[in-house]
């Protein structure tokens, strides 16, 4: 079923939205968004003039060679979603145009450019949102919301997918650390990470953090069988399970409660791409407070340059 996204964003001032290069998770998740957003216009910009080619026949959107006629647009915003290693010059620029950046996670897979580039944004006073969408899944805000939490259990998992630990961290196993950092309303207080490799691959990861007297296990298996990601949060009257965000599963003593998502909601709204693309458009349009702080996008950031640094020290890289 096509959902009409056009109730997400029925707004009064129509604003030019430049994006810059069109992955798969742009295809997938960004794209439609924008195909359906009708009261704005978006620029697209992407080396590949093939690329180009497809979003302007298919969509009808505007489309530029280059990143100088892209900026002779009077952007509004901007949405990057250019390879990792592209990051840094491109968010350098469009915040020395004076544009607000959405950057697909992570700012760059280094926590002092990364914090370069916040201390970029602060300075200019310009908005730097970086794109963790569970932070905006239904089921995730769900499960935070859960009285008196003692334990929170997150494992994301992929098949037969090992990979350099940088990359492995900063580009996958990012979610799983800013979901925690998230889950429990800050940095954790103390740490231990462990790693299994396979040769200078490293195969999975597991995170175990505590914040007062929260504690909280992060896996993330890219030698297992399966693609899956399991959300567990405990407390001391009920356990919520939340399955590939999808589903929702209370356990209360004896009794057992399943929630799914509806036929209507798209993957995009179940996933959280919707609510987090429209929090950066109501703060662009309205001023609304983007729920999503500067502070805890270096959180997480300084997170994962720790736990590569601990991976790398312990393998002897």
């Amino acid at each position: 079923m096509v959902c009409n996204y056009k109730k997400y964003f029925k707004r009064v001032r129509k604003m030019n939205i430049g994006v810059i290069g069109i992955g798969d998770i742009a295809r997938k998740a960004y794209i439609p968004l924008y195909a359906e957003n009708w009261n704005h216009t978006f620029h697209f910009h992407t080396r590949k003039k093939e690329t180009l080619e497809l979003v302007r026949s298919k969509y009808g959107f505007s489309t530029h060679t280059s990143l100088s006629s892209l900026f002779q647009e009077k952007l509004d915003g901007v949405m990057i979603h250019a390879a990792t290693s592209a990051h840094e010059q491109l968010i350098f620029s469009c915040l020395e145009q004076g544009i607000p950046v959405f950057v697909d996670k992570p700012v760059t897979d280094s926590f002092s450019s990364s914090q370069r580039l916040v201390k970029q944004a602060q300075e200019k006073k310009l908005p730097l949102m970086v794109g963790f969408n569970r932070r905006f899944a239904p089921f995730y805000q769900q499960a935070k919301s859960t009285p008196a939490a003692n334990m929170i259990l997150l494992q994301k998992n992929r098949y037969q997918l090992p990979g350099d630990v940088r990359n492995f961290v900063y580009d996958d196993f990012i979610h799983v650390i800013d979901t925690l950092v998230y889950m429990l309303n800050g940095a954790p207080e103390k740490w231990e990470v462990k790693g299994q490799w396979a040769g200078s691959q490293l195969s999975s990861i597991m995170l175990s953090v505590s914040k007062g007297n929260q504690l909280a296990v992060g896996i993330m298996n890219r030698d297992a069988g399966v693609n899956e990601e399991v959300l567990e949060v405990m407390s001391p009257d009920k356990k919520m399970i939340v399955r590939n965000l999808s589903e929702y599963v209370v356990h209360e003593q004896r009794n057992e409660t399943r929630t799914r998502t509806n036929d209507w909601q798209t993957m995009l709204h179940t996933r959280g791409f919707e609510a987090m693309l429209k929090a950066f458009f109501d703060h662009l349009e309205h001023g609304t407070p983007l729920p999503l702080s500067l502070n805890d996008v270096l959180v997480t950031h300084e997170w994962c340059e720790m736990i590569v640094n601990r991976l790398m020290e312990d393998h002897k890289i």
